[in-house]
């Protein structure tokens, strides 16, 4: 698929991302871009002095290297450290033999690893140097916890959970391992096509950052450009979500593209990023988050209802910060709280 600088974002698209127009007016061209990214790192600074001085007192955690089946993989932004212990708690309920967790300090002041070693001794904690600002710009971050894995795990599969996603059923990083070992083309699992309410997922804002961003890139040409050499179909996985192959990491890191990022004034999310660089290694997305599959995840809601997520089978669920009925957040990890306790009592 070429790019010809064409893409009209849809309706659908626009009201999915929570932007206008008039925003995508400015941010298509370079100097929007640029305040964008301004703006997303006006606190930076101060960000970053303040954690630099906590990681000096701090000083280095260690761990040996250890073989796990799986790793699960969690960015901390800032005020975050609530929201991280209940995707920890979520994991240890339902993922807790032969899995790691992997937390990657998003350069905050309040998720160091001290923090988040006095609730969970068991996980491992890398800092960022720099803080991002948030998304769209956590390819970063995801690369150090990417690197970090290989060099202190031997695993066979990651899963990249947002601090607004939560593991809901048992088996998945077992069930991930396996499909990357029957389907050797497999790199990615998670949230491609169609979601799990059924609806199909629309990449026209993709396909519009992508276009005017190769313009002034030559990192985004270069592999927008392998991508297309390899197995990129113009989608992309969920990034609420997803699990990530050995192999595709191994690809990746040896490829180098595990330590180049997008442009720093770059709207192009993380999920979409990797999805690129998996696809430049030659392997492709596969689909888990349709109706059925074991993933459930959409922007900023939960697109399944939440008294059906065990009927369903489904296994981890994004975003938990709004039901699909409407209910609030509490009320969501409540009733995912609520269903965690009974999965334990049974089991």
């Amino acid at each position: 698929m070429r790019l010809r600088h064409r893409t009209r974002i849809s309706d659908v698209d626009l009201v999915y991302h929570d932007v206008s127009r008039r925003t995508l007016a400015i941010k298509s061209t370079l100097a929007g871009k640029v305040a964008a990214a301004v703006n997303r790192q006006r606190r930076a600074p101060v960000v970053a002095f303040d954690a630099w001085r906590a990681a000096r007192r701090d000083g280095p955690p260690s761990r040996p290297r250890e073989r796990v089946r799986a790793v699960y993989l969690v960015v901390c932004g800032p005020r975050t450290l609530d929201d991280l212990s209940e995707v920890i708690e979520s994991i240890h309920a339902y993922d807790d033999v032969g899995t790691r967790i992997l937390v990657v300090d998003d350069a905050t002041g309040d998720v160091r690893w001290p923090h988040v070693r006095a609730r969970h001794p068991e996980v491992e904690v890398v800092r960022a140097r720099w803080p991002t600002g948030g998304p769209p710009r956590l390819s970063p971050p995801l690369a150090l916890g990417f690197r970090t894995a290989l060099e202190r795990f031997d695993f066979d599969v990651v899963c990249k959970l947002d601090t607004d996603a939560l593991v809901t059923g048992p088996g998945l990083t077992e069930r991930a391992a396996a499909a990357f070992a029957d389907d050797p083309s497999l790199g990615l699992l998670g949230g491609v096509k169609t979601r799990a309410d059924g609806q199909p997922d629309d990449y026209s804002y993709d396909r519009w950052v992508l276009e005017r961003e190769a313009r002034w890139s030559r990192r985004v040409r270069e592999r927008l450009r392998r991508a297309h050499a390899g197995a990129y179909d113009g989608s992309k996985v969920h990034g609420g979500v997803y699990l990530i192959s050995r192999r595709a990491l191994d690809a990746m890191h040896a490829a180098g593209d595990l330590h180049r990022d997008p442009p720093w004034w770059s709207q192009i999310g993380e999920d979409l990023w990797f999805t690129l660089g998996v696809a430049a290694a030659g392997l492709r997305a596969g689909s888990w988050g349709a109706p059925g599959d074991p993933l459930a995840s959409a922007s900023k809601w939960l697109p399944v209802p939440l008294d059906e997520i065990r009927s369903r089978g489904v296994l981890a669920a994004h975003s938990v910060r709004r039901g699909s009925d409407g209910e609030p957040e509490s009320a969501v990890r409540a009733e995912l709280r609520r269903q965690r306790q009974a999965y334990r009592t049974e089991r």
